[in-house]
């Protein structure tokens, strides 16, 4: 707490002087860019617009980060779209590198340009890099009818294009823990046609989160690849084309842990490979009345578990192998017609068919155990929904949505949509909202699956979840200042849950039978000139009760516990904040980042489940860029990044609460420095 409170009085000396200075509009790192306004670049833009026109936010919670601000703050482009989140209200990360969004474990849905990416083995959160992100944007709170199979919420990046931005850029990036980073952009068009790519490869001694805590983890290794590419080709004034393709792969080194009476004192677990490849094609058709895209997708993605099997053996008992592969394919196709000056009619559909087929090799020291399964499921989803403007200030949306998936209930699921939004003189704008939300459990916890060797599978399996989701807020813009409260209250009926595998990354999902989660968030952000500063804090309650699943994975007095008393979610931490501050003083930028936590879930021996938390815990983020403009066409930017300032050591979960699995720490203090050469 010591760390905290100075956290709070540094970023309060910073801002106090800033807040003071003169404007300087010609500090713009962008006034670099070309400015291009052929015909086809107009076009682009204007079926950009009629692509936000067919996915809008009205009504919902909506978070944009640019490209420039995400530049801007400490660790750039170099971090993932998990990381650079924790800077929007109600959003924690966990170890893994998964976001939690307003507590809720159902996670997120990734879309790019608006087109669903399917779920993977592994989160996207972790896998998709900032590189190729013009805009990121999270939507959350009572959705429209077009998003669903999510109750966290949905991420929406808008790629970058070789159309807008031509030209490339080099970087390696580099410092503490062994860092090492190299990575590249370029973008680039003729004609009608455009491409954009990024890359990178990143070495690090720190991959997945610490086991202790400390700032050197033994055997965490981490090896990651990264590629992307975005090619649209305009075929005339209304319709285009567009492909992108996306390719991941990890490879980390599980934390190794001291263990009494082994040789060495240290325990290594193993490694943790990953994989994913997707790929998404769009066509595109506007006018001025109807907006049309229909797409295809696809993804292969796998993960496994390769312990150190004599160690494994010695201090556990058993060694288990695991394996992990997902094939998906769909279709989405949505559009937006309007009526007339007051009514816009949306509709779409989407059809996904997955398979997984999980494996396992367990040994003993007698015996050995191998065992398979494959799932196959098919969502299918539908929805139609009217935007209507009662008056210039009010407008309403309503809407339903069907969604069914199979290998579950094998059921319909009617979700209806409801929200109001008031735009009120003097900048202030109100939203309420009612969204009845479907989520199925992720692919591969509906199968049954062995839990150690001679173990029976935990029955009953995990089935989708149910809410009922309200929501109401309002902003207000005073000039350069826009201030915001957004509150929420979610009923679950089957509320998923996530149990946790000890010393594996690997887990499985489970049911309470109703959980409730409540919340409100506030927000300010103020831009002029050279200054740019935010602000937020989240206030959040969430409970389970009755565990209704997988019962086997819990004790007699657990599920006891659990079934007359609400329990507090693993992820429930009942403050959020974040703080930041950026300041251009000709070609040098300042930037600081803050993240606060009071602590999430833990359970102390002979107290109530999940009865306790583990410490609050400050961090903060510093960066210093010096923009380098000796050749105004290909300029050159220096970065210095120091993160976790004070090397506060606070832990992400202790593998006491309901959840199980292993311990998680934060990252430990860390500097490194950049260079980034245009070309």
């Amino acid at each position: 707490m010591k760390n905290c409170r100075l956290v709070c009085l540094v970023v309060a000396a910073m801002s106090a002087p800033a807040f003071a200075q003169t404007p300087d509009a010609d500090d713009d790192k962008d006034r670099d860019k070309p400015a291009v306004q052929s015909d086809i670049v107009v076009t682009a833009q204007r079926l950009d617009a009629a692509r936000t026109r067919i996915e809008p936010d009205l009504g919902a919670s909506t978070y944009t980060l640019t490209n420039d601000a995400i530049e801007n703050r400490p660790g750039g482009e170099t971090r993932n779209l998990g990381s650079i989140l924790v800077q929007v209200p109600g959003v924690r990360r966990e170890g893994s590198g998964r976001i939690i969004v307003r507590g809720a474990a159902g996670g997120v849905q990734y879309r790019l340009n608006n087109v669903i990416i399917p779920e993977g083995v592994a989160d996207f959160g972790e896998m998709l890099s900032a590189r190729l992100a013009d805009r990121t944007v999270l939507i959350t709170g009572a959705l429209l009818a077009q998003y669903g199979l999510s109750t966290g919420g949905v991420v929406n990046v808008i790629t970058k294009s070789g159309l807008y931005e031509p030209g490339g850029q080099a970087e390696l990036y580099g410092g503490s823990h062994r860092t090492v980073e190299p990575a590249f952009e370029w973008g680039g068009s003729r004609g009608g046609t455009s491409l954009f790519a990024s890359g990178s490869f990143r070495y690090s001694d720190t991959g997945i989160a610490s086991l202790d805590g400390s700032a050197h983890p033994f055997h965490d290794r981490s090896r990651e690849i990264e590629g992307f590419g975005y090619a649209q080709h305009i075929l005339d004034a209304g319709s285009r084309l567009s492909l992108v393709l996306g390719n991941s792969n990890e490879r980390n080194q599980i934390p190794g842990l001291a263990v009494q009476g082994i040789s060495g004192a240290e325990r290594r677990h193993g490694d943790d490979t990953s994989a994913n490849h997707y790929a998404i094609a769009s066509y595109q058709k506007s006018d001025e009345r109807l907006s049309l895209q229909a797409s295809v997708f696809g993804l292969l993605s796998s993960e496994a578990i390769s312990p150190d099997e004599p160690l494994s053996l010695a201090v556990d008992g058993v060694s288990r192998r695991t394996r992990d592969r997902r094939r998906s394919a769909g279709t989405q196709v949505e559009g937006a017609y309007s009526l007339g000056a007051a009514h816009t009619l949306r509709a779409g559909i989407l059809l996904s068919l997955d398979r997984q087929r999980d494996s396992e090799r367990s040994r003993t020291p007698l015996l050995f155990y191998s065992a398979s399964s494959i799932e196959h499921r098919t969502s299918a989803s539908g929805f139609v929904q009217d935007e209507w403007q009662l008056t210039p200030r009010l407008t309403f949306n309503g809407g339903v949505r069907v969604d069914h998936v199979s290998g579950l209930d094998n059921s319909a699921h009617v979700g209806p949509r409801l929200s109001l939004v008031w735009s009120a003189p003097a900048g202030l704008t109100a939203h309420a909202g009612y969204a009845r939300y479907y989520a199925a459990p992720p692919l591969g916890d509906a199968a049954p699956r062995s839990i150690l060797v001679g173990g029976a599978a935990s029955t009953p399996r995990p089935r989708g979840e149910s809410d009922d989701y309200f929501d109401l807020g309002a902003q207000q813009t005073l000039g350069h200042l826009v201030l915001g409260i957004d509150g929420y209250w979610q009923d679950a009926h089957e509320l998923l849950a996530r149990r946790n595998w000890e010393f594996s990354p690997l887990g499985r999902s489970f049911n309470y039978r109703t959980g409730r989660l409540r919340g409100v968030e506030l927000s300010m952000t103020y831009a002029k000139g050279p200054i740019a500063a935010w602000s937020n804090l989240a206030l959040a309650q969430a409970r389970g009760r009755g565990i209704v699943t997988d019962q086997a994975e819990f004790t007699p007095a657990q599920l006891a516990y659990a079934a007359t008393h609400d329990v507090p979610l693993d992820q429930d931490q009942r403050t959020t904040g974040s703080a930041g501050l950026s300041y251009r003083l000709g070609h040098l930028l300042l930037s600081t980042d803050l993240v606060v936590g009071s602590g999430t879930r833990r359970t102390v021996a002979g107290g109530p489940v999940n009865g306790a938390r583990l410490p609050a815990y400050a961090t903060i983020d510093m960066a210093a860029v010096y923009h380098l403009t000796m050749s105004k066409e290909h300029p050159l930017d220096l970065r210095l990044d120091v993160t976790n300032l004070f090397d506060a050591r606070y832990a992400l979960r202790d593998g006491t609460a309901l959840g199980g699995g292993a311990a998680q720490w934060g990252e430990r203090r860390g500097m490194f420095v950049g260079l980034e050469q245009a070309f």
